[in-house]
């Protein structure tokens, strides 16, 4: 899972929030990019705030401000990390790719068939240097 932080009054958009995501979770500190188009995206709807302050702790019955924008100020004054609960996770996909030496003899056989020709090595199938095929998947499609 991603870790976001927000910006607000960066000179790149004065007065708007930015959501950044890490760009590797994993390292000691996350590091954050604001000019990386991939992991920084501008909150532009009004609407977007409450579910974005959630994500960042807020409750609406708690000792924290009342608006929510109010608390998103705080938590970008803070440098607040959290988990991304899903605002970034359409650009999330995992890549499966599929080699010929993958494929059960059955359908090696029809590969090659299709390709007109009877030994693998004759389109380099037998060094696994190109897939047959690339999947990108999305987790829960």
């Amino acid at each position: 899972m991603s870790l976001i932080k927000l910006e607000f009054d960066s000179c790149i958009a004065p007065g708007r929030f930015l959501l950044c995501r890490a760009l590797d979770p994993e390292a000691a500190g996350p590091v954050f990019d604001l000019l990386d188009d991939e992991s920084t995206r501008p909150v532009e709807e009004a609407s977007q705030l409450v579910s974005l302050a959630r994500a960042f702790g807020w409750e609406e019955d708690e000792e924290e401000p009342d608006d929510p924008r109010e608390y998103l100020k705080l938590c970008a004054s803070e440098e607040r990390v959290v988990k991304d609960p899903g605002f970034f996770a359409e650009d999330e996909e995992t890549t499966v790719e599929i080699y010929f030496q993958d494929l059960t003899p059955q359908k090696q056989s029809e590969v090659l068939s299709a390709l007109g020709i009877k030994d693998p090595k004759d389109a380099n199938l037998d060094i696994d240097v190109v897939p047959l095929a690339i999947l990108h998947l999305k987790e829960g499609s």
